[in-house]
């Protein structure tokens, strides 16, 4: 009777044990959010896919890895396409700037049209009386269209050069203000292209449409 009850006793000992571990292996399986070690997809800055990995404990993320090369491609690409577009700019509006502005101001001469310490310069697309510095002081004459101040030694209004291209004998010429043709631009390969004019004030050398496979050299479709 004694052994008997002594089996039941270390029988239901052993029973609390096993419910005890069962306990505390439910807790910890409850904490965990995610597997230990595994990934996750997440986003950063400007939309690039990142990812995060799970903590050894499975019971947190770690922040999300954004990795340095996708940011340093698109910053790359950015710098091309800004450089790309800052040439454009500047090319149209140093052209623009040579109508209406003196790059040099000759100091060494007399100016006539205006008193001492003064020449004659573009200001606004008109004849000023500007000092050492180019700064305006008196206006000399209003240029009226088809005429422009043109820079010189003195500058004056007069038919400015290069303002517009047209075709003229199959090839792009330069016109001045007053519509007169001043000298060639472009030579347009006859039989690879044709002089079109695109706008009232620009022509270009455009080529003309091939079949598939063919090719145009010096006036000759091959």
């Amino acid at each position: 009777m004694r052994m008997a009850m002594g089996i039941l006793v270390l029988f239901a000992m052993l029973s609390a044990c096993d419910r005890g571990g069962s306990s505390g292996g439910d807790d910890s399986e409850s904490d965990r959010i995610c597997a230990p070690g595994s990934t996750q997809a997440c986003l950063c800055a400007g939309g690039v896919d990142g990812a995060r990995t799970c903590d050894a404990a499975g019971t947190s993320w770690g922040n999300c890895d954004c990795g340095s090369s996708d940011t340093d491609t698109d910053t790359s690409s950015d710098s091309q396409d800004t450089s790309s577009e800052t040439t454009d700019t500047e090319t149209v509006d140093t052209a623009s700037d040579s109508q209406d502005t003196d790059t040099a101001l000759d100091t060494d001469f007399d100016d006539p049209n205006c008193p001492d310490g003064q020449w004659t310069a573009c200001y606004g697309d008109d004849v000023w009386c500007v000092d050492v510095d180019k700064e305006p002081i008196t206006p000399v004459e209003d240029c009226e269209d088809p005429y422009h101040c043109v820079p010189g030694t003195p500058a004056a209004c007069d038919c400015a050069p290069e303002w517009t291209t047209r075709c003229y004998g199959g090839d792009v010429w330069w016109y001045d203000s007053c519509g007169d043709v001043d000298h060639r631009r472009t030579v347009c390969d006859t039989g690879c292209s044709v002089c079109t004019e695109l706008s009232d004030t620009e022509a270009a050398c455009v080529p003309l449409e091939l079949e598939s496979k063919q090719q145009c050299a010096s006036g000759d479709v091959y």
